[in-house]
């Protein structure tokens, strides 16, 4: 096992000397053994699979303190940090060899690198950062522009969505109040424009190619948290709720021509069921006719567009399924759900079975993203790990802790290979380059 540190200086939180910065070291955990190897990192642990990579982002200024050793098969994951804790414990009332080092808070001038540079696996970028009182409800990214969408309620003051462009990180985002708390903001991008689903049951539809315009207003439903779905290629968004599933399709005109785009309605509306609020349904690539949606009962509906009922249901989660996505394998697309289970199961749909279960995971899992041109498929749990799998073998390649963040709810696709983080109330990011290397961020 080899562990190194890469050389990014992060500016300290106004605690220190205006020259002098943070040299926050990130660990680097190898693993080219054919065997398991648990770790132990201050308040964190886990098991880093045979032939993969582990990062920790440390983000602190004391010294702290690894603890590793060979778990073997015993353990594909720990359930929680004190099984973590007992497993060393036991390890060392055994005999069994446990490697320990400390490593120390490193300050440095503003300018210098105590550390030689190393290949980078992570790689800050800057992000955009909280710069007021406003709280982050909402957050959407463009699929094919560096766009970010943004949702804030700073209490009874004021709501309002940011339109942020990514290239020109310094200019002030454009803004336009939308009333009550956005819970959901998603671009429409084939129409130039974007819609937020607000609190008091209502969709709002903008147009954002020059400025923003307001361009309608309908109520979707009498329940405050409403997700939204856009289809990628038909004229037609999704709407959840806690009551029924609602389609909106909207004039075919040009979408230059603002009179052309007010004629919204709801072109479907399926049946009522308990479904989950974290995430929208999401549309099958390949049947731009079917999409699907994760249910209260631990369960995923398959439903097509033009039947008010669900098609069949895909069981096998023991828990509340909190995300979807579909990816690409060998011409095939495949459905992988994260779970509170602390398992991600892949699903063949024309199978309509599961066909691996991913089980590395020590919390819930809350996200997950595929890349368009890599194989590779994200995924982010509760506790603050990113895990990075490879979608041809369904393997655990590399892992990404962000020591001091905690959950990470959300993850996002920008471009083809970068990976938007939401957490905390920030946005962050983090580039995934052919080797499946992951380069994290600073905030946004």
């Amino acid at each position: 096992m080899e562990v190194d540190y890469l050389s990014k200086v992060i500016v300290g939180p106004g605690r220190l000397p205006d020259n002098v910065h943070l040299q926050s070291p990130s660990l680097e955990l190898v693993n080219n053994t054919d065997q398991h190897v648990a770790f132990r990192f201050k308040r964190k642990g886990g098991i880093l699979h045979a032939k993969s990579t582990h990062t920790i982002v440390v983000g602190c200024t004391d010294g702290v303190f690894l603890e590793c050793s060979i778990s073997g098969d015993r353990y594909v994951t720990f359930k929680d940090q004190s099984e973590c804790n007992e497993f060393f414990e036991e390890a060392k009332e055994m005999g069994n060899v446990v490697h320990e080092l400390a490593l120390e808070g490193i300050f440095t001038r503003q300018g210098e690198t105590p550390f030689p540079a190393i290949p980078p696996i992570t790689k800050i970028i800057v992000g955009l950062s909280r710069n007021d009182f406003a709280e982050l409800c909402a957050l959407d990214v463009h699929p094919t522009d560096r766009l970010i969408l943004t949702g804030y309620e700073s209490g009874s003051r004021y709501s309002e969505v940011r339109l942020h462009n990514y290239d020109t990180p310094d200019m002030a985002p454009l803004r336009t109040v939308c009333g009550t708390k956005p819970y959901c903001v998603k671009f429409v991008a084939q129409k130039q424009q974007f819609v937020a689903a607000t609190s008091d049951g209502f969709i709002h539809v903008y147009n954002y190619g020059r400025g923003i315009q307001k361009i309608i207003s309908f109520k979707s439903a009498d329940y405050f948290d409403i997700r939204v779905a856009d289809h990628s290629t038909k004229s037609y968004v999704s709407s959840l709720s806690a009551g029924p599933i609602k389609l909106w399709g909207w004039n075919k005109g040009s979408p230059n021509l603002i009179n052309e785009n007010t004629d919204w309605k709801c072109t479907q509306t399926f049946e009522a069921v308990q479904y989950c609020l974290e995430w929208p349904a999401v549309f099958n690539p390949k049947d731009t006719n079917c999409f699907v949606v994760a249910s209260d009962d631990f369960t995923i509906k398959v439903s097509y567009v033009d039947s008010p009922t669900s098609n069949y249901t895909l069981s096998g989660h023991s828990d509340k399924v909190n995300c979807l996505e579909f990816f690409k394998r060998n011409d095939q697309h495949y459905l992988i759900t994260g779970s509170n289970d602390c398992t991600a199961k892949i699903w063949d749909l024309q199978k309509k079975t599961c066909v691996h279960t991913l089980r590395a995971f020590m919390s819930p899992v809350h996200s997950v993203v595929s890349l368009r041109d890599l194989p590779y498929l994200i995924l982010s749990s509760e506790d603050g790990i990113i895990h990075i799998w490879n979608s041809r073998n369904s393997r655990l390649e590399r892992m990404v802790t962000f020591a001091t963040i905690g959950n990470i709810p959300h993850l996002y696709l920008m471009g083809t290979r970068r990976v938007v983080i939401e957490r905390r109330g920030t946005i962050s990011f983090m580039d995934i380059d052919n080797e499946g290397s992951a380069v994290t961020s600073s905030q946004l």
